[in-house]
């Protein structure tokens, strides 16, 4: 092997400059479209968030005043996860689907990475999506509680167990809110180090390039 392509591994790790470049190519377009993906994570998490902030006003209320007024409104809100249109479903399906796409995608470009940096972030990217993706099974098992807990509302004023065990549901879904937005606050972080530096690996790959193009057009001209 020339000494020159001795140097690129060094550099760029165990692959030929052609590989390497090659790779990057297409690797960059994927994680431009996983970019894309968890914006559209994000968006769906943010539409979960608002409406449990809602149920949370309307569990506080009914906590204030404990009347069957307060009651109703709380229940209305926890009956909105019902049913084939429950918008928080919706969300939650879509979230799940598009993290999972991408920790898929996460996962294929790490067994070819070379890069010991970007290897890292993508180990600490995939750990990161693992566990939103429990956290969004285990809202969506808060939420079915929610519910059986809703359909005996005519109980709910007069039964002290009912009425702890909505708080530990309710305390259990902001915790799990909370700590989602903080991972997806890291993926999103994570993710644009991974592009900016990927990209940029590409550049000097395809400036290396151009200038053993450029050296074996002048040598030829010699």
């Amino acid at each position: 092997m020339r000494i020159q392509e001795h140097i690129f591994q060094g550099f760029f790790g165990n692959k030929t400059k052609k590989d390497a470049l090659k790779y990057y190519k297409e690797k960059e377009p994927k994680l431009l479209d996983n970019d894309k993906r968890l914006d559209e994570a994000i968006e769906e998490f943010q539409k979960k968030n608002s409406h449990h902030k809602k149920k949370v006003l309307a569990y506080n209320a009914f906590l204030q005043k404990k009347d069957q007024a307060s009651l109703n409104a709380l229940i209305t809100e926890i009956k909105k996860l019902e049913g084939m249109f429950d918008e928080d479903e919706k969300s939650n399906d879509l979230e799940r689907h598009q993290i999972e796409h991408i920790h898929g995608e996460i996962k294929k470009n790490n067994k070819d990475e070379d890069d010991t940096e970007l290897k890292n972030i993508e180990r600490e990217m995939m750990d990161d999506l693992t566990e939103i993706e429990s956290l969004i099974d285990n809202t969506g098992n808060l939420w079915e509680k929610q519910i059986d807990i809703a359909e005996r509302a005519g109980e709910i004023l007069r039964d002290q167990q009912l009425q702890a065990q909505l708080d530990t549901l309710f305390k259990e879904e902001s915790q799990i809110i909370a700590h989602e937005e903080v991972l997806l606050k890291n993926i999103d972080l994570k993710l644009g180090v991974l592009l900016r530096k990927t990209t940029l690996k590409l550049k000097d790959l395809e400036k290396t390039d151009d200038m053993n193009m450029q050296y074996r057009e002048i040598k030829h001209i010699r």
